[in-house]
This record gives C-alpha cells, sequence and structure tokens, in this order.
C-alpha cells in the first residue's frame, strides 16, 4: 500500500494527476456455458487431451470513460447438482476501448467429466485504468 502510495504521489509530481489506480467494474452480460470445439483438445499435447474443456460466453461492457486494461473475469461455475466445480478467477478478457462491448469466450478445462448442465453464478470482471 505504502508503495503504491508512493508510486502515485510521484506520478502526481510529474503531471500524472489524470493516473486512476482502483480497479472498474465491468458490465458482464448475456452468459452462457457451452462444450468447447472437440479440434482445441486435439491442439493440446497427448498428455493432456484427457481434460473437459467448456467456454464461458458471454459480453463486456466498460462503463468508464477510459480504456481498461489487465480486465479479469471472476465467478462461480457449478455442476448440475449444484456442486462448486470453480470459484473465483476464471480468466482474462482483452483490453476495453471506454464505452465499448464485445463479446467474449473464456476457455475453462476440468480434470474430470462434469454433471451437466453447469450453473454459472456471480460472474464479475474488473480492470485497470
Amino acid at each position: 500500500m505504502v508503495r503504491v502510495g508512493l508510486a502515485a504521489t510521484l506520478l502526481a509530481a510529474a503531471g500524472c494527476r489524470d493516473l486512476q489506480i482502483e480497479p472498474v467494474k465491468i458490465e458482464i452480460a448475456d452468459l452462457a456455458v457451452v462444450p468447447c470445439d472437440t479440434n482445441i483438445l486435439l491442439s493440446l499435447p497427448p498428455n493432456e487431451r484427457k481434460v473437459h474443456c467448456y467456454e464461458v460466453q458471454g459480453t463486456a461492457f466498460n462503463p468508464s470513460p477510459r480504456e481498461l486494461r489487465k480486465v479479469n473475469l471472476y465467478g462461480v461455475i457449478a455442476d448440475a447438482e449444484g456442486t462448486i466445480v470453480r470459484e473465483g478467477r476464471i480468466g482474462s478478457l482483452p483490453d476495453l476501448g471506454q464505452g465499448r462491448k464485445i463479446p467474449f469466450s473464456v476457455r475453462v478445462f476440468f480434470t474430470q467429466k462434469l454433471r451437466e448442465p453447469l450453473k454459472l453464478d456471480a460472474f464479475r470482471a474488473k480492470g485497470l485504468t
């Protein structure tokens, strides 16, 4: 925390007063989860092809007047019985321009077969300016 404060002070003194270090919330909508195309697994090394792949798809909207970088997607994925199979950071999204809405697709790999349909909950994204 002290390093960030010192860095912000030095940048402000150097004329970078528009610097914003805090994360910006991104609006996530149109969520869906689908099995990956089987060709994706064929591109993996043979010893890694036993994984089960799904794509989390949706749209991300940047309501900020600034471009966002280092955008991370977070959420909860549960199987058909409600057992949480993944929680926390799901993946990263591309940089988002100001006021821009983009479709996204993030691959998620599991070592065991999951009971479908998968359920998505509490998805959110944050990026830095």
